[in-house]
């Protein structure tokens, strides 16, 4: 599946990423600006297809975004030096001076793009994208569609242009943050798919743990971190999920419901949905 995205996407490239710069000024020097009368707001964006050798140093008053589709290229920033590669994003605070480096012939292809804004900061740390950090998310097909889109905006320019283009700039953010978690709750897939299909049977923490080559008590500390919950809690969350789908759309009774849902009997199935919901399963019925 890696390979088949990372296909997709570099056949993708061809035209669409070469040379193509959109400057929402017509000139490219006002471009590089600090507003903060705007919450939000897309100085430029483009795309390099670059396969000669460059050396760029400069610094800005704007955000920069960085996500290389393919090859790598040396940066350096602060006190850092170091490669960005396939899949890697970096974003660049306000006033970073940086210098990146490209080897001839080395074909690396990266997605850039400045903005600014006073909530600009906010949004990064709501998505949680660091600044200043090279971040390996991956390739994802729905970031050049981002891209797309904002060349569409970029080019059209109406009365909507700049609500648009700070709405895809908000997507973009989005999409990464995905991509970020994805890393993490990859780690426990297995076991929460098998918590979905059989919450409804017995099921053992440790039996979870080993699907995931971890120890019971390492999966239950990732569990929480990932999910901000016990395995145990999800689980009957799971379960209250099942009886909520059985009572709106059956009318069996709730002994029955206990037993096709994986609780010992009705009474503590009312118990445990009444401390989640905070109503019982015969009120929720009669409410539904």
């Amino acid at each position: 599946m890696y390979d088949l995205i990372k296909k997709c996407i570099i056949r993708g490239i061809g035209d669409f990423v070469k040379g193509q710069t959109y400057y929402n000024t017509k000139l490219q020097a006002l471009a590089d600006i600090c507003d903060m009368t705007k919450n939000l707001s897309v100085n430029c964006i483009g795309a390099v297809d670059d396969k000669n050798s460059f050396n760029t140093c400069s610094v800005r008053k704007d955000y920069y975004l960085i996500y290389i589709l393919k090859g790598s290229m040396k940066i350096e920033f602060e006190d850092k030096k170091t490669t960005m590669a396939e899949g890697d994003l970096l974003v660049l605070k306000p006033g970073t001076r940086y210098r990146y480096i490209g080897e001839k012939d080395s074909g690396v292809n990266y997605l850039w793009l400045h903005f600014t804004g006073y909530d600009a900061e906010k949004h990064l740390e709501e998505f949680c994208i660091q600044l200043n950090t090279v971040c390996k998310v991956g390739y994802s097909g729905t970031i050049l569609d981002c891209w797309q889109k904002m060349y569409r905006e970029f080019i059209v320019k109406d009365e909507h242009f700049e609500k648009v283009s700070n709405a895809v700039l908000v997507e973009i953010f989005a999409v990464f943050s995905r991509l970020l978690n994805r890393k993490k709750t990859d780690r426990l897939t297995k076991s929460v798919l098998y918590i979905h299909e059989n919450y409804h049977k017995k099921i053992n923490i440790s039996e979870l743990a080993d699907m995931e080559n971890l120890s019971e008590p390492h999966y239950r500390a990732l569990f929480v971190e990932n999910y901000n919950k016990t395995p145990v809690y999800y689980i009957m969350e799971r379960r209250i999920d099942g009886v909520v789908y059985l009572l709106e759309n059956t009318n069996k009774t709730l002994d029955e419901i206990a037993v096709l849902t994986g609780f010992c009997d009705a009474y503590y199935m009312g118990k445990k949905f009444k401390k989640i919901t905070g109503v019982t399963p015969g009120k929720y019925r009669r409410q539904k």
